[in-house]
């Protein structure tokens, strides 16, 4: 097994502040809050979509189920690096994601329909799925940025 968590159930609300707000925030966080394995990180992701765009016109619809699938990496990857190929799900305001982890390379590999020796072939099956679901699925955008990821202090799956 890999020690990366799999498997997630999340509410997840998400806030884009200025300067002096995240100081402020930080300083009221102190003593609650520490600093995440990937405290300082550049995530990049790979979103993937249907030639109609279905998943991304799906999601601004807002509704009560949507579904999304992508390729993460914390840090710039290389071919021998690890990523995540991820299935997220959200149904009434709870995210569900579920995610395999491979190298870049096989990445390549594993969207063009090979096995990927993986330890969680459930998950890698409904990756498969996913595929096939949705006709044409690639590619379709990149999004990367800079992240301060902290998590609580007594309950590290606060985040």
């Amino acid at each position: 097994m890999n020690g990366n968590q799999e498997v997630f159930r999340r509410i997840e609300k998400k806030y884009i502040v200025d300067e002096p707000t995240y100081e402020k925030l930080i300083k009221k966080l102190d003593g609650h809050f520490v600093k995440d394995r990937y405290y300082k990180s550049t995530i990049c992701n790979i979103y993937y979509d249907t030639p109609s765009h279905q998943l991304v016109r799906n999601s601004i619809e807002k509704p009560v189920y949507k579904e999304k699938l992508r390729v993460r990496s914390y840090g710039v990857p290389n071919d021998e690096d690890m990523v995540f190929v991820e299935l997220k799900k959200k149904y009434k305001g709870v995210v569900y994601k579920r995610r395999i982890e491979m190298t870049l390379a096989q990445t390549r590999d594993f969207f063009a329909g090979k096995d990927v020796p993986h330890d969680n072939p459930q998950i890698e099956n409904e990756l498969k799925y996913f595929l096939k679901f949705y006709k044409g699925i690639a590619p379709a955008m990149y999004l990367s940025y800079d992240r301060l990821a902290y998590c609580g202090a007594e309950d590290p799956s606060l985040r």
